[in-house]
């Protein structure tokens, strides 16, 4: 059947308004989003190192963003305060993390930027470089950083504990959510002299009394610090990268975790010949604590962290 021109001219006149308007609407953040980088970095980009680094970081902290979630344990239904608050964060996770605040976000923006013009030497056991090469690889940006400051938004916890300080990046995604009451407070263990002598001074001078900036490896450090900062609300693990790390350091404080406590776990399935020989078997230390009987929900996030809540 011939269909009449007069008939086909009509339809495609109304459907381009509608192509247009949903390209329009599909495109939108995206704009958005670069007209903010533009204002934020007018006079910011002729006076940092690494021009392009610095754009990014501040993207992934103002771009709409989401993470794949899966869940590995769910016992019971999230129907308390703490779990509400849970399943809160869990669905910000699903559809769209929430910005980090843009006063915070530059401000760690020109942090990161001058660690990583650093060219003072670092050598490790199994990798050499400088401090700004390293600070590249082993330092906590946007993605994670939203992810930590929307577990402060959500789940309000008082006192929290870093495993791992590594450049300080982390800590001020966490303190940085709290900058007028300090109702919050955080403190960070950090096992390399050369990374504690850099950046506790920096976390100290920054957030005075809110953080507490300790030397020493987990296993040395936590079977004491643990009771006495306890109840803990939240920890970050970023520290020891294998399944004896994880199931040691969460064996180390979960006597002191409160109810309702939640944990982030890094790189659960981290594998880094540069920095580690042999197996690390991440995988099943994150399973392994998932298991336990104070575990109430195990969630994994982006395949590469997990995130639990407890009882």
């Amino acid at each position: 059947m011939k269909i009449p021109r007069r008939y086909l001219g009509g339809g495609i006149a109304r459907m381009v308004p509608r192509v247009v308007r949903l390209a329009s609407a599909e495109t939108r953040p995206d704009r958005n989003v670069d007209i903010a980088l533009a204002a934020l970095t007018h006079n910011e980009l002729p006076k940092v190192f690494d021009a392009v680094a610095y754009v990014d970081l501040l993207r992934r902290c103002i771009e709409p963003m989401f993470c794949r979630v899966v869940a590995l344990k769910a016992n019971g239904a999230l129907d308390d305060a703490h779990g509400l608050r849970f399943q809160t964060l869990l669905e910000s996770i699903r559809t769209n993390l929430p910005p980090v605040p843009t006063d915070l976000a530059t401000e760690i923006a020109r942090a990161a930027d001058a660690l990583r013009s650093m060219t003072v030497p670092m050598d490790l056991e199994r990798w050499s470089g400088d401090v700004g090469l390293h600070f590249a690889l082993a330092s906590s940006f946007g993605r994670k950083g939203r992810l930590l400051s929307s577990i402060v938004r959500f789940c309000r916890p008082t006192r929290c504990l870093e495993l791992g300080t590594a450049y300080g990046m982390s800590a001020r995604f966490i303190l940085g959510m709290h900058p007028q009451a300090r109702t919050l407070h955080l403190t960070t263990i950090e096992g390399y002299q050369q990374t504690y002598a850099l950046v506790s001074p920096q976390l100290r001078t920054k957030y005075g009394t809110a953080v507490d900036c300790r030397l020493g490896w987990t296993k040395d450090v936590l079977p004491e610090l643990a009771r006495s900062i306890s109840p803990i609300d939240f920890v970050f693990h970023d520290a020891g990268h294998t399944m004896e790390d994880y199931i040691r350091d969460f064996s180390l404080v979960v006597d002191s975790l409160a109810p309702g406590a939640v944990m982030l776990i890094d790189d659960i399935r981290w594998d880094d010949a540069r920095f580690y020989k042999g197996p690390t078997n991440t995988y099943r230390g994150w399973q392994a604590i998932a298991e336990h009987q104070r575990v109430r929900h195990a969630i994994e996030i982006d395949g590469s962290m997990g995130i639990v809540l407890l009882d």
